[in-house]
């Protein structure tokens, strides 16, 4: 018996922690060492058969997701009126100050004929959201007496797919460098209004409630419906272990292979369409259409979990 003490005066034994009668030797006991160790070499052999198929296979597939901060660039100042009921015409930028996000979800495949280079393609449904404070809608504000015109935020949505069309470069077993161009499909764009301002500074009752936050639909928004980017990126690739409960009530381990990367992606398209300028018949203001286009640094997971 293991750790149990049975003594006898003049004849005892250890071994392994059990003292025995009568100067027999007690049973010799696996130790914990040995079975975790045992456990670890075949977890490390299950994972050494996944990583020689990833670098010999010719496709994997897996899923994919991804968000992070967007903003704008190339946003060169365009001729506009957007003051209401103003005759002035002026410059102005209408994307100046963007920031917002994206996110992606989808489906990534890899074909890899060696070991050191592969070809990574992705298809992502994808969800991007700019705000900016408006250059063409206001919103009459009455404080301390005076009635002001306060700049409303303008917020964009933009719904579509992302093709990305990558190359790998294996340095190491476990790092990767990625680039390449990605396709855009825009199906969907919308613009709205809104303005959540504390007004407690606010005079009197009624201007308070005169000052209530605002919100407007806008529509559609025109966006172009086809761009393409350019990506950037730095991963990490390793083989974690995945347990699961069979039918039996047993324990199955399952080596998954799993990635993480760090991109930058540039539009190269811009983001509203080009043709002539965008009118705003409430308020009789318009401006010709932006030259803004879009980045984004993103973080992105993928678990592969198929090899052929």
């Amino acid at each position: 018996m293991y750790g149990v003490y049975a003594p006898q005066s003049g004849n005892e034994n250890v071994a392994y922690g059990t003292y025995a009668p009568n100067n027999e030797v007690a049973e010799m006991s696996l130790p914990a060492t040995d079975s975790i160790a045992a456990e670890r070499a075949k977890e490390d052999s299950l994972k050494n058969v996944v990583w020689n198929q990833m670098e010999s296979s010719s496709l994997f597939a897996g899923f994919h997701i991804s968000f992070g901060l967007a903003g704008i660039y190339n946003s060169e100042k365009v001729k506009g009126q957007y003051t209401p009921g103003s005759n002035k015409t002026s410059e102005a930028d209408p994307f100046k100050g963007t920031i917002g996000f994206n996110f992606d979800l989808g489906l990534a495949g890899m074909y890899r004929p060696i070991k050191y280079a592969g070809l990574y393609l992705e298809a992502d449904f994808r969800l991007s959201y700019f705000t900016r404070e408006s250059d063409e809608y206001c919103k009459d504000v009455k404080m301390f007496g005076k009635t002001k015109c306060e700049p409303l935020d303008e917020d964009f949505l933009l719904i579509g797919f992302d093709f990305p069309l990558l190359l790998r470069i294996y340095p190491t077993r476990n790092f990767f460098l990625e680039a390449g161009p990605s396709l855009r499909l825009n199906v969907y764009g919308s613009r709205s209004l809104s303005e959540d301002t504390d007004w407690s500074l606010s005079t009197s009752d009624d201007e308070s409630e005169n000052n209530d936050s605002y919100q407007e639909d806008l529509g559609g928004w025109d966006c172009e419906t086809v761009g393409y980017s350019l990506v950037f990126g730095i991963g990490y690739t390793t083989v974690a272990m995945s347990e699961t409960t069979t039918l039996t009530g047993g324990t199955k381990v399952s080596p998954i292979p799993v990635e993480l990367s760090f991109r930058v992606i540039v539009d190269q398209t811009n983001l509203e369409k080009q043709e002539g300028i965008q009118l705003n018949k409430k308020y009789g203001t318009y401006r010709e259409a932006s030259s803004a286009r879009s980045w984004s640094i993103n973080l992105s997971f993928t678990v592969f979990g198929g090899v052929w």
